[in-house]
């Protein structure tokens, strides 16, 4: 039996958090962890510190990285995973207030898969998640690795 998709979520507004679980729990999307900052995503992929338990903590099968994140930034997220060859196949999806294009196009340099302004209804962030969420089940994606940990 497969499992659930599980989501990693680094965000660090707690309204854009609300939003979030809100539209998640409208698509049915029930496996998910937030992180407030790019440290904590980092942390998660290695399997560190509080993260070490997989059943508690299930290895991601994509991440939703706000690029505006304190401490370790999304950018700084997306290059870490670029820089880590066992890592850089997992789906990296940037959400975004700025639609500028240097943003747009450093993300996808440093190996995002998709960038997205973030939705500013919770409809809006419905859509685009159903969208992104069906997305990622129907895309084939490569095995990481058999220790579900990154770096």
């Amino acid at each position: 039996m497969a499992r659930s998709t599980h989501i990693l979520v680094a965000e660090d507004n707690p309204q854009e958090i609300f939003v979030y679980e809100h539209a998640f729990k409208r698509i049915g999307i029930s496996s998910y962890t937030f992180v407030n900052h790019g440290d904590e995503a980092i942390r998660y992929l290695q399997a560190n510190g509080m993260y070490a338990d997989r059943t508690k903590f299930p290895f991601p099968d994509w991440l939703l990285i706000d690029l505006r994140l304190p401490r370790t930034d999304g950018f700084d997220v997306l290059d870490w995973l670029y820089k880590h060859q066992e890592c850089r196949v997992i789906p990296a999806v940037a959400f975004s207030d700025s639609d500028r294009d240097q943003d747009v196009r450093r993300a996808y340099e440093l190996g995002a898969n998709a960038y997205f302004l973030k939705p500013t209804g919770i409809q809006q962030m419905v859509d685009t998640l159903a969208l992104v969420d069906h997305f990622w089940k129907v895309a084939k994606s490569p095995i990481v690795n058999g220790t579900e940990r990154c770096g």
